[in-house]
């Protein structure tokens, strides 16, 4: 048995289907799945051990289906239910899956387990859908060919037509025939049974695959129709005919056309020789030569110089053209092909040049390939040439014009159904070029949603119309989702009977446009007058015949007339600054030398009125075949707006770099859609991070924010960008050394024409000095108010203990008549008494309000460190390392030197305690550390800064507050001393660094981070 289950699952393992046994029960292991998961990436114990979970693995879109198809299967209590969906393989590919599930039930109805199979299907899904595809393409095609193509069920006697069937029998939809009885009706009566006969037979031979009809059909109109068409007979393996598939061909005007050219093949002859064509008939057989037509006029020869091909022909042509057509005769003769067509010149004898276009036919032997005869025909196209020349020449002046214009320009053909650009079409739309709109539907797409019924509409109103232009104002989305306004300049052209068989049209983005009319004011009225006609001036310069011709907007760049500058002696390079002129006709002449064909110049022009502008001037050259200039066009743009923009940006942008460079804040800019940010302002020294460190995206930034201050960071920003409003924050930063300082952002959003958030630019001050003076100001007054209170209750406590140790002192005297008892109770009565007496001193220290500076002296700041320092390395764990960085004979500062040795001393038992009091008790790794620094600012070069640091506990911002307040303690009584302190240790150091030595004290502290005090106090210069 076991090796039967073993063989089972080897078998499994190595075929496509997965098995699978799956727990009920939500967030649990699959109970069972087979190797062979292994086929998507996955292993089997990533299911086992539950590292990867089925449902992480469904494609997110079909996640809810699945799960609702399940649902439904436990509500309908159904044995099984069967599933199609898409999964994610771990290399991230996207496999299909078919998945048959059953589920196992107790007695009680409820589920055990759910098991069944899964199969990859993906290459299924794939082939069924390429055959959709592919049949919808078939009829795509059938439907849009010219010929009928029909579909003829054999089992149900019935047809499928596409194509234009009604249109060719003159009949309506609801008439169009199913059964070939129906069908019969339109074939006329002497062909129907032969028609009938023929396919009857073509059925039931089994070898038959392929045939051919021909018949007259009668449509509703009764004018009478020639057909003829192809068919194929599909068959199945036992050869019985299950459908056929065939093409009808409308043959009627082929037909008749075959049957006039059989007719006027005689008539030839006669019309060949009364033509302005000269036909040339040669028989290799016979050797003989047959010509029609004027050719002594076609030569301008006389009668007995006529060239008799194929001997001297060659004489008359062109000398340049000669061995081009000779080889491509020789060719010509030498393939099976059986017509050659070559445009050439023939110099006449008087020595003028005309062009000839030579249609050469061979006939040649079906068996032996051997040439029977040439006929030719040889047309003068010299007047044809002239046109075609000029009509490319126009072309390409459009093509330069609509490319180097500032409008995009496009062309429908083929009803909307192509379409092809000219200009910048990627960057108009924000496009790659394959996805560039190919018809009218995928330029419709490209519109706003609000605008595409609107403007289809009256695009089909047009086309409907017999008008020629029409002006269209939408807006298009581009690629980033940007919306874009856009002027449309549509033009129709028609065709004698008025229907449209092209349509040519200039967009413009007057996006900008728009905005800068809003800022003007500018009316409505102007508004159109400068969208619908551009300002563009059009030059073109005739290298042969030195012929200038301008076009557009002359009069609306230089102020002068088309007719005003053709009678002027000042021609269109005078009109060039004297500054640019020589500069621009050394870059035209280099222009000339060059290869090139295109080039851009920027110059500045002196209109009529003196006034100057400046001017983009994009060139193309015609050069011909030899690479000599023809032509040069131009396309000369104003710019002059645009150009003092710029500049004034420029100016603007510069000064706001150097206001932002020389103040003490430091200056942002956040660009949104890049997600960068640019500082102004030493950023580095504020974050004490290196040129290399400095954030250069706002993710980067965000790491130096307090982790408390984070998220609140983060929900202020979203509700102030989306209340459209400037904001300021407040929020603590962590520098790379660790310190934390305060600062105050003020922020104000920038938004484009849509409303949508582009930049925002921000104010970053450090606020860390006002803070600590608000908080040394509150701590200040609250010392004082407690000093006030203080001060009174040790008044009156003086007074009441001055009355109880009078008392005891009188009885201490009759302390020989009192019991031993008595005495001792007078002892303590005594003892509590002198207690008081020393807490009362120490609350009128605290209450003393005058600064006493009793006993001060200078002394070296270093020496009474390292007194302190000794005695906590003598006397305290010995685990914790103490450290003096202070350099001795440096520093001096003046006041009392016990007392701040007090302060020190203050501080050190209080760093023990918080080391010791961490979680794994004090370590070699803990330390106690004094150094200095220097304040910033005003105090820079006056003070000094004691920086009293430890690596204990921390503490919690919520207590950073009070730490100086009186009897306020974060002891607790464990750690090595178990003594609760009583608070007045630090509000002791905070009086006499305050009161005494004229100083501040700070606190910055983390959980399980450590603490620092910051002493600064006043620089005695020894010097």
């Amino acid at each position: 048995m076991k090796s039967d289950i073993l063989n089972f699952e080897s078998f499994i393992n190595h075929s496509p289907i997965i098995i699978f046994i799956w727990n009920p029960v939500p967030n649990e292991p699959v109970l069972y799945v087979s190797e062979n998961i292994s086929q998507f990436g996955y292993s089997q114990e990533d299911f086992l051990n539950h590292k990867t979970v089925y449902s992480d693995i469904v494609h997110p879109e079909d996640l809810p289906k699945i799960r609702s198809e399940s649902q439904h299967h436990v509500k309908n209590q159904t044995k099984s239910f069967l599933q199609k969906y898409r999964i994610i393989t771990k290399s991230g590919e996207i496999r299909w899956i078919f998945d048959h599930t059953w589920d196992e039930l107790d007695k009680f109805g409820n589920t055990l387990y759910y098991y069944g199979f899964i199969l990859d299907i993906t290459d299924q899904i794939e082939i069924e859908q390429a055959l959709r595809e592919s049949e919808e393409r078939f009829k795509i095609a059938a439907q849009n060919v010219s010929d009928v193509i029909y579909e003829y069920d054999v089992v149900e006697h019935k047809f499928i037509w596409f194509g234009e069937l009604q249109f060719l029998l003159k009949i309506s939809n609801e008439q169009i025939p199913e059964t070939f009885e129906e069908l019969s009706k339109f074939i006329h009566v002497d062909d129907s049974e032969r028609i009938k006969k023929k396919i009857q037979m073509l059925i039931e031979d089994k070898n038959q695959i392929h045939g051919f009809l021909k018949c007259r059909i009668i449509p509703s109109d009764e004018k009478e129709r020639l057909w003829q068409g192809s068919l194929e007979i599909i068959r199945n393996d036992a050869g019985k005919a299950l459908k056929v598939i065939g093409v009808l061909n409308d043959i009627t005007e082929k037909y008749a056309t075959e049957q006039a050219l059989r007719e006027s093949e005689e008539r030839f002859r006669i019309v060949a020789s009364k033509s302005s064509d000269i036909i040339f008939e040669y028989n290799y057989v016979k050797e003989e030569v047959n010509m029609f037509g004027d050719i002594v006029g076609f030569f301008g020869v006389s009668q007995d110089e006529i060239p008799i091909p194929p001997s001297n022909s060659y004489d008359f042509i062109f000398e340049e053209d000669r061995d081009r057509v000779r080889d491509a005769t020789n060719k010509f003769l030498a393939s099976k092909e059986s017509r050659l067509d070559l445009d050439y010149r023939i110099v006449r004898k008087d020595g003028s040049v005309r062009f000839c276009h030579d249609t050469t036919t061979v006939i040649r032997d079906p068996e032996t390939g051997k040439h029977l005869k040439v006929i030719g025909a040889l047309s003068d196209i010299t007047e044809k040439h002239i046109i075609e020349q000029a009509l490319r020449e126009s072309e390409e002046r459009f093509r330069i014009v609509a490319e180097n214009g500032s409008d995009l320009i496009y062309e429908f053909t083929s009803g909307g159904k192509k379409i092809a650009w000219f200009g910048d079409v990627e960057n108009f739309y924000g496009l790659k070029s394959d996805e560039i709109p190919k018809n009218f539907d995928e330029v419709i797409s490209r519109l706003h949603p609000s605008d595409q019924r609107k403007i289809t509409k009256q695009i089909e109103d047009l086309s409907a119309s017999t008008k020629e232009r029409m002006v269209l104002e939408y807006r298009i989305i581009k690629k980033d989702r940007e919306v874009r306004n856009i002027r449309d300049v549509m033009r129709v052209i028609r065709n004698k009977s008025g229907k449209p068989i092209k349509v040519i049209g200039a967009l413009s983005d007057i996006t900008e446009k728009n905005k800068f009319e809003q800022i003007l004011q500018q009316s409505e009225s102007r508004f159109r007058m400068v969208a619908e006609n551009t300002s563009d001036l059009i030059y073109e310069y005739d290298y042969n015949d030195k012929n200038v011709k301008t076009f557009g907007g002359l009069e609306s760049l230089l102020g002068i007339s088309e007719k005003e500058l053709n009678k002027s002696p000042k021609k269109f390079y005078d009109f060039i600054h004297d500054e640019d002129r020589l500069i621009i006709e050394k870059e035209m002449v280099k222009f000339l030398a060059s290869k090139e064909d295109k080039k851009d110049f920027t110059y500045r022009l002196v209109r009529k009125d003196g006034d100057i502008i400046y001017c983009r001037d994009n060139t193309k050259l015609i050069r011909d075949s030899h690479g000599l200039p023809q032509k040069a066009i131009s396309a000369i743009s104003d710019i002059t707006q645009k150009y003092r923009y710029e500049e004034a940006l420029k100016v603007s942008k510069e000064r706001f770099r150097t206001v932002a460079q020389n103040v003490s804040d430091i200056i942002f800019e956040y660009d949104v859609k890049k997600h960068s940010v640019y500082w102004f302002g030493d950023i580095a020294e504020h974050l004490k991070i290196g040129d290399d460190e400095i954030p250069k995206r706002m993710t980067a930034f965000m790491k130096f924010i307090h982790p408390d201050d984070i998220e609140r960071i983060k929900s202020e920003v979203i509700i102030t960008r989306e209340s459209r409003k400037n904001a300021d924050y407040d929020f603590r930063i962590i520098r790379k050394d660790g310190k934390i300082r305060h600062w105050h952002n003020s922020v104000e959003f920038f938004r484009d024409a849509s409303g949508k958030l582009i930049k925002v630019i921000g104010a970053l001050s450090d606020l860390t000095h006002q803070k600590n003076i608000e908080a040394e100001l509150e701590i200040r007054q609250r010392m004082d108010y407690i000093g006030n209170f203080a001060g009174g209750i040790a008044h009156d406590f003086n007074n009441i203990l001055a009355v109880i140790l009078g008392n005891v002192s009188l009885l201490q005297m009759d302390a020989d008549h009192l019991s031993e008892e008595h005495n001792l109770i007078i002892n303590d009565i005594s003892t509590a008494s002198e207690r008081a007496k020393s807490i009362i001193k120490q609350l009128q220290e605290f209450s003393s309000q005058d600064i006493r500076k009793e006993k001060a002296e200078i002394f070296d700041l270093s020496v009474i460190v390292d007194e302190v320092i000794n005695f906590m390395k003598n006397t305290t764990n010995r685990l914790i390392q103490k450290e003096n960085s202070i350099p001795k004979n440096r520093y001096f500062i003046k006041g009392n030197p016990v007392e701040f040795n007090q302060v020190l001393l203050n501080l050190g038992i209080n760093s023990i305690h918080a080391i010791e009091e961490k979680k794994n008790g004090a370590t070699t790794l803990d330390f106690i550390k004094i150094d200095i620094s220097f304040p910033e600012g005003e105090q820079k070069n006056t003070h000094i800064v004691v920086n009293f640091m430890d690596s204990g506990r921390g503490i919690p911002e919520k207590n950073l507050k009070q730490m100086f307040i009186p009897f306020f303690t974060t002891k607790t009584g464990s750690g090595a001393s178990k003594i609760k302190g009583r608070g007045l240790g630090l509000s002791m150091v905070y009086h006499i660094i305050t009161n005494k030595f004229d100083g501040s004290i700070n606190i910055e502290s983390r959980v399980d981070h450590g603490t620092v005090f910051y002493i600064t106090l006043p620089l005695i210069d020894q010097h």
